[in-house]
């Protein structure tokens, strides 16, 4: 049996009820309905409710058509039934999109045009299909349903439609042009529309008595509109922009009714109708750094504005997002446009030809420069700086130059009035400044390039005077404390500016005054390359030797370095060492830079002890003694004199400190055993005891014998080397030598002879010091100090 032989039996048993048979054989297992089924429901579909055919038409998205068919059939039917209506908005499985072909609904739609449906259920139901109603749903938008409805027309193509929306613009005004223009825009037929035809003739903004929200929707629409008419709507919104602010709207209100690409092109507009918005400054200032071609005309119309550098001190509001363009405000452009103005003034790129006339408009605002806290009193020099930063023409450099010669202080830097010189004229020499005007000092280089530029052929003649001018005024200055500021310390510099014009007479008093200088000063002169002529290096070497023994003045400063010093100073810097009338620093410097010269040692150090002889050491001294006898070698070889000269010097604390600095540190990372530091404090020990068996001898020729027991006492806390044991023994056989001094001899021998690890200290140095200096303290017959040569 097929299905349809069952269907007919169901209906038969139903007696006829299809919806029994729909609901009890048929819907019963949804899943499994058969186009048998669809038939049948097809064939009785009036039978059926709303909500039934919506469960039969979920299943069967084949037959739309039925459905517009059979709600077509319905109507009329009795307000307020209009069950078709209601079934369509309550059950969207019914009219999705995707269930029907292009313009069913759409003739659905225009099928059941009033009256056929009530107007209010008709525009219920195509404000629900109109995302499917196309190209007629955007109509349906609108807020203005009379309109709206005697547009609709299906039977209209493109063109009838805008001509009868052109028609419906003219005959309304208000809201209902808003709306229509709205639906123009959503239907894409606005570009078809005039806008100075529908356009209102004032637009009002917020918080104006006659704002309304038909002023909004113009607004939105003038700046959206499409096509080659959007030009047209732009620049009517730009013209209600500029009359609202000549009524006195709000300027922030303007600002945020402006789209951010608007808003330089309104304060533009503005400022030509005579009205200044609080951008204006910053709009000029983006189309200064754009470089557009009459930025800087706009700009100077603005600065001639009466009140149009106001303070703007009203409420802004900075909680706007950035716009990515137009004009960015910031707040020192609204409190202080001025300061703003001055900045561009001398600040802004220029634009392509500055000619004189920007000049002289430039410098026309220099009173408003001058009151801005921008520049203030710096004002000339401010404009002085921006007019020289324009392309140089001979006229524009003449007038710079002589304005930067009129102002008596630093006015600009010497390298760019030399570029300003270099496009100028020569000065005339009427108008020529003197050259200590122009050159700032003897070593002033730019000075003088710049002075022979201005000066021009007068250069040579004025330079060659101003050189020569210390010496023709012989009586200025002569007692100075710089030697620079005395008359051969200026004309040397002179020289040395300008080697070029030095004179005959000048050269030979030069040279003359030259010799007579401080040896230190006279190996200077030999530096400069361009001075050769002054003096040479065998001139210097023969006076500095002559004078080695005799000069009180050092012949090496704090400043200077020996490394300095010509070779043939040589000899006399061997001289010099062993003068009594050097000084510990000129001494050590003098002996390093002889070191430097393979100079033996023995007689470095020979020179140091003839300085010790006469003077108590001092840090350099000390310094470099430590550094000198940093080696075992040089302690066995020099140790004993060294000490004995800081002994004889009574230089007590420094002997200790010598000590001290000469052992290295037990952190010394090269001796971690401290073998070397243990070497060295022997090295110590036997020099100190050679030294003490020295002092022991001399005291005994002069019959001191606390002296002697001193340091034989002193002697006896070392552990010195088993030599020292003969030096005992010769003293032994010296005469004068009492019991109480053989004893002593007797016991150190003894010490000695069984010291054989010599496991000395660094602190047995300070108490066998100790020991001496408290022989020295006894009540024995003084010691005089000997002054004989040191063997």
């Amino acid at each position: 049996m097929d299905r349809r032989q069952q269907l007919s039996i169901y209906h038969d048993a139903c007696e006829g009820d299809c919806r029994k048979v729909a609901r009890y054989h048929i819907f019963r297992n949804r899943e499994t309905i058969t186009p048998e089924d669809h038939e049948y429901l097809a064939k009785h579909i009036n039978a059926l409710t709303w909500n039934e055919y919506a469960s039969w038409l979920a299943h069967d998205p084949a037959n739309p058509r039925l459905l517009v068919e059979r709600i077509i059939a319905s109507f009329p039917i009795p307000e307020p039934g209009e069950e078709p209506v209601t079934f369509l908005l309550e059950n969207p499985l019914a009219w999705s999109a995707g269930r029907y072909p292009p313009g069913v609904l759409d003739e659905l739609v225009d099928r059941l045009r009033p009256p056929r449906l009530a107007e209010r259920s008709w525009w219920d139901l195509a404000r629900q299909l109109q995302d499917v109603c196309s190209p007629y749903a955007a109509i349906l938008k609108a807020n203005a349903p009379p309109l709206a409805l005697a547009l609709f027309d299906k039977r209209r193509d493109e063109r009838g439609f805008a001509s009868a929306l052109a028609t419906a613009l003219r005959s309304c005004a208000g809201l209902e042009r808003a709306d229509l223009l709205e639906l123009a825009h959503v239907a894409g037929l606005l570009e078809r529309v005039r806008p100075d035809e529908v356009l209102p003739e004032t637009l009002h903004f917020e918080h104006e008595p006659e704002a309304t929200e038909a002023d909004r929707q113009f607004r939105s629409m003038a700046l959206q509109w499409p096509g080659d008419e959007g030009a047209v709507a732009r620049a009517w919104f730009l013209a209600q922009v500029v009359a609202a602010a000549a009524r006195g709207v709000q300027p922030l209100v303007l600002w945020r009714a402006t789209p951010p690409e608007l808003r330089e092109a309104v304060a533009f507009q503005a400022q030509d109708a005579g009205q200044v918005l609080p951008w204006l400054i910053t709009s000029l200032r983006e189309a200064l750094e754009r470089r557009e071609p009459d930025a800087w005309d706009r700009f100077f119309r603005y600065l001639d504005m009466p009140g149009a550098r106001t303070p703007f001190k009203r409420v802004w509001s900075y909680r706007d997002a950035p716009a990515p363009s137009g004009p960015k405000v910031e707040e020192l452009d609204l409190l202080d446009p001025t300061r703003q103005a001055v900045s561009l003034l001398l600040n802004a790129p220029l634009p392509e030809n500055v000619d004189d006339c920007f000049d002289e408009r430039l410098l026309s605002y220099r009173e408003l420069m001058t009151e801005s806290s921008y520049c203030g009193p710096m004002t000339s020099v401010a404009l002085f700086h921006r007019i020289a930063s324009f392309p140089l023409t001979t006229a524009r450099a003449n007038r710079l130059l002589r304005w930067a010669l009129q102002q008596h202080a630093a006015f600009a830097s010497s390298d760019e009035l030399i570029r300003i010189s270099i496009a100028a004229d020569p000065l005339p020499e009427s108008e020529l400044p003197s050259v200590d005007q122009i050159v700032a000092n003897s070593a002033d280089v730019e000075g003088v390039a710049l002075y022979a530029r201005i000066a021009g052929p007068l250069a040579e003649e004025r330079l060659r005077a101003w050189l020569r001018s210390p010496l023709d005024r012989p009586g200025e200055d002569l007692e100075h404390a710089f030697p620079e500021w005395q008359p051969f310390g200026k004309v040397l510099a002179r020289a040395r500016l300008l080697p070029d014009l030095v004179e005959p007479d000048v050269r030979q008093w030069l040279t003359a005054e030259a010799r007579k200088l401080p040896t230190r000063r006279m190996v200077g002169l030999l530096r400069p390359a361009n001075m050769s002529w002054l003096l040479d290096e065998a001139t210097v070497a023969a006076s500095a030797l002559a004078r080695a023994h005799s000069e009180q003045e050092p012949w090496v400063a704090c400043w200077d370095t020996p490394a300095e010093f010509p070779d043939a100073l040589l000899p006399a810097v061997r001289e010099r060492v062993r003068s009594p009338a050097v000084g510990d620093e000129e001494l050590v410097e003098l002996l390093r830079w002889l070191e430097t010269h393979n100079e033996p040692m023995r007689s470095l150090v020979s020179a140091m002890l003839d300085h010790l002889r006469d003077h108590k050491p001092g840090r350099a001294a000390l310094r470099w003694l430590a550094s000198t006898l940093r080696t075992r070698t040089r302690w066995a070889h020099h140790g004993r004199d060294v000490l004995l000269a800081l002994l004889d010097a009574e230089a007590w604390e420094e002997l200790l400190k010598l000590a001290r600095d000469v052992v290295p540190s037990p952190e010394a990372t090269a001796d971690t055993e401290g073998c070397e530091r243990h070497r060295m404090v022997v090295a110590l020990h036997d020099a100190f005891a050679r030294a003490l068996v020295k002092v022991a001898e001399r005291a005994l020729e002069h019959d001191a014998t606390s002296e002697v027991l001193g340091a034989l006492h002193g002697l006896a806390a070392l552990h010195p080397l088993t030599s020292v044991r003969k030096l005992l023994h010769h003293l032994r056989q010296k005469p004068g030598v009492t019991e109480p001094i053989a004893e002593m001899i007797a016991l150190n021998e003894e010490l000695l002879r069984r010291d054989t690890t010599h496991e000395g200290r660094e602190h047995d140095l300070a108490v066998a010091l100790s020991l001496l200096l408290e022989k020295r303290a006894s009540p024995a017959p003084a010691v005089v100090r000997p002054t004989e040569a040191r063997s």
